[in-house]
């Protein structure tokens, strides 16, 4: 069974009984005040919540185990399952099921993850809080990795790639917590599902609870805590203490048997409403079936959130079966027996007869000829065949592995990866709500203005950046739009060549844009257009293009881009002959006589600077 390392609770700053008051709530606790103290679970009614969602869920974790044994390549024939298997039985375990996973989590893994806050149409006021919030969270997520790395645990998006691939849910909790010295600390830390249990309300998530198996030494070192463990008399191992790391929308607390190893702490700054600081979700769009033909009246966890071996456990079961016949065959052909006929059936021949110079001596009447093998059925080669489609067809081309030997089409390959794209779809989707989740959680807890300000640094959409972010510059309400692109095989060359017809002739058949989004999958459009104007800028230097740069920085706020671009057309305009009149734009075009927008402060042309200053994010 896989354990995941157990992650610590984080600490909140205490009250004397253990109770985390956030800053400034003692007063509404001991006043009565909107913060009403609520009633504190205990370790008995947490075991026993456990224990019933634990009974419901067994059928999904039995599933869970099995598709871990699978990748781990840890199979038994199931004809022999109980019973001895006969001698000579040959086993052969195909690691097409460690492969494809592998893959699998490798696209989800690697794919280039896109963060951007969605503002309304005059929101240009509103532009530099959705950037804030942008760079806090995806800031928020280096200093969480790096974190990790501390503690030798992998990066999020890897972590959570593998729990969405074998497992098919994902699980965890992402908090903000103050370190020793008052700093903001991100701990956004996924847990097993496997070993990870629930319950909801009317008002969604209502607890979490992540069960570890913790050793003695490992107890008493991280709480100070002596638990009474048994051993195992043969062997006199320690066997391991079920450790329960617990969440509701209030408190945290950790517990083991019957008492707390750590008191429970309150989690959520008094001004936002309570929530579950964790993120539960399973892979797929299939509802919640129930299922009452069998009996049990449990609902069917079983069948929701599959892993990637949905559909193959049967084919990679008989698979193995197949080729394990057929090892067998081969094995026993190399040491095919004999069969010596002689009087009374009794000789027998000493040593091998077919190593290499063996002598053998026989009777003028006896004869020595190789015993008839079994072979196999004339269908076996055409029912493999079957097999290793079928198994394909429910997983990746061979393309996404590299392994094509012969040359393909670009529509060929084009088609495969469209293939390979729906396969990984659904997972793709659970990676982008699990990153939904945390980032609601992450941004609703810093925007509460409980935590000091957060030096977030990493990529973004407009390049590196590097600063402060302030909690007040980060709007809970702001909708942020979370997207995965992941390395798929492509024809490039044949994408390239269906962009130059596109866009060919006086009248092209497809805008830049659509061109640049739907034949060349780029990513960021916006970003590689303004590239584009940029360097026509830079090479051309036409007062038109420079003209279509003011207006796209007026439109997208970056007033210093904007005004460095105009003083740039201006001193163009006023080194063609006759000035600028009758440049640039015309009053009819917007200008003014100068051929200036209108909304755009008139500039000297000598007050002209000789570089653009670009802003690489948010400064206080």
């Amino acid at each position: 069974m896989m354990q995941p390392p157990f992650m610590p609770s984080p600490s909140g700053n205490g009250n004397g009984n253990g109770l985390y008051l956030p800053d400034g709530a003692a007063g509404g606790l001991l006043a009565g005040s909107a913060l009403a103290l609520p009633r504190l679970v205990t370790p008995g009614e947490i075991s026993e919540r456990v224990r019933t969602v634990k009974a419901v869920r067994e059928e999904l974790r039995q599933r869970m185990e099995k598709d871990y044994k699978t990748y781990q390549l840890e199979w038994t024939d199931a004809r022999w399952a109980g019973v001895a298997a006969p001698v000579g039985q040959s086993t052969y375990v195909s690691a097409e099921p460690q492969t494809f996973a592998n893959r699998m989590i490798a696209i989800l893994a690697s794919a280039k993850m896109n963060a951007q806050v969605i503002l309304g149409a005059n929101s240009e006021s509103r532009r530099e809080f959705g950037q804030a919030k942008e760079q806090f969270f995806i800031g928020s997520l280096r200093q969480n990795d790096r974190r990790l790395e501390r503690l030798g645990l992998p990066h999020l998006q890897p972590w959570l790639s593998f729990l969405i691939g074998l497992r098919g849910w994902w699980s965890g909790r992402a908090m903000l917590i103050k370190g020793m010295d008052g700093e903001t600390v991100v701990d956004v830390s996924p847990f097993d599902p496997m070993h990870t249990y629930s319950g909801e309300d009317a008002d969604g998530l209502a607890w979490v609870c992540h069960v570890t198996l913790r050793s003695k030494r490992d107890i008493k070192a991280e709480f100070g805590v002596e638990t009474p463990l048994k051993t195992v008399s043969n062997l006199g191992v320690e066997t391991g203490e079920e450790v329960y790391d617990y969440y509701d929308r209030h408190i945290n607390g950790v517990m083991t048997g019957q008492e707390w190893l750590k008191e429970p702490v309150f989690h959520s700054p008094e001004n936002i409403p309570p929530e579950v600081p964790c993120f539960v979700g399973a892979v797929g769009p299939a509802p919640l079936i129930t299922r009452i033909d069998d009996g049990s009246g449990h609902d069917g966890l079983a069948l929701q959130g599959e892993s990637v071996y949905a559909g193959l456990r049967e084919l990679y079961d008989t698979l193995n079966q197949t080729m394990s016949d057929r090892l067998t065959l081969v094995r026993r052909s190399v040491g095919a027996g004999l069969v010596y006929k002689n009087i009374g059936g009794r000789k027998t021949i000493k040593g091998d007869p077919w190593a290499e110079g063996a002598k053998v001596s026989i009777d003028i009447n006896e004869t020595l000829t190789p015993l008839e093998l079994r072979s196999m059925a004339q269908d076996t080669d055409a029912l493999l065949s079957h097999i290793l489609g079928e198994i394909q067809r429910k997983s990746f081309s061979y393309i996404s592995y590299g392994g094509v030997d012969f040359p393909l089409s670009g529509y060929a390959i084009n088609s495969l990866s469209q293939r390979d794209e729906l396969t990984i779809f659904d997972r793709l989707v659970a990676l982008v709500s699990a990153y939904n989740q945390i980032s609601g959680l992450l941004c609703r807890q810093y925007a509460s203005g409980a935590y000091q300000p957060i030096k977030a640094m990493g990529q973004a959409r407009k390049g590196y950046f590097q600063g402060i972010i302030d909690p007040q510059m980060v709007s809970a309400s702001d909708d942020m739009v979370i997207e995965f692109f992941p390395k798929l095989p492509r024809d490039e060359p044949g994408a390239y060549a269906m962009a130059q017809i596109a866009r060919e002739g006086k009248e092209p058949l497809l805008d830049d844009r659509t061109i640049l989004d739907e034949i060349l999958k780029i990513q960021d459009v916006d970003a590689v257009m303004q590239l584009k104007l940029e360097q026509k800028a830079n090479n051309m230097a036409a007062p038109i293009v420079l003209m279509d740069m003011v207006k796209m920085y007026q439109k997208r706020g970056e007033m210093e881009k904007a005004m460095f671009y105009m003083q740039e057309l201006q001193a163009m305009l006023m080194q063609q002959p006759g000035g600028p009149a009758g440049s640039g734009m015309s009053p009819e075009e917007g200008g003014n006589q100068n051929g200036v927008p209108p909304n755009m402060p008139g500039v000297r042309p000598q007050e002209r600077r000789p570089e653009a200053k670009v802003n690489t994010g948010y400064q206080p």
